[in-house]
């Protein structure tokens, strides 16, 4: 069974793949992992692929305030305490998970062969 969801116009296929020994959970969009979801303190956050974001969503920050990638302050516009460290494991580990469970095929946002 698939668990699929939609962020604005856009579906994601949620999936888990071990890697380094630990479980992730991963968004795929078009077959490709487009994001990765990450808890940090009492949240539980979506960590995008920054180039595939801005190529999916018109505002992603203000659309969707979880994603990990924008959001280093709180209301008070105080740091978050960790958030780059959090932020740099998460590039890596996406990185990696890209690297290692997508299809050879480069992911074409226009949909077009």
């Amino acid at each position: 069974m698939e668990l699929v969801i939609n962020l604005g116009e856009h579906q994601f296929m949620i999936a888990e793949h071990m890697f380094n020994n630990v479980e992730h959970t991963v968004l795929y969009h078009n077959d490709h992992i487009a994001a990765m979801l990450v808890h940090y303190k009492q949240w539980r956050l979506v960590f995008f692929d920054e180039e595939l974001v801005n190529i999916l969503f018109e505002n992603p920050a203000a659309q969707f305030p979880d994603f990990i990638n924008f959001m280093t302050v709180d209301n008070n516009n105080v740091p978050f305490e960790g958030i780059n460290d959090v932020r740099q494991y998460c590039q890596l580990t996406l990185y990696q998970l890209q690297t290692e469970f997508d299809p050879v095929v480069e992911f074409d946002p226009l949909g077009v062969d």
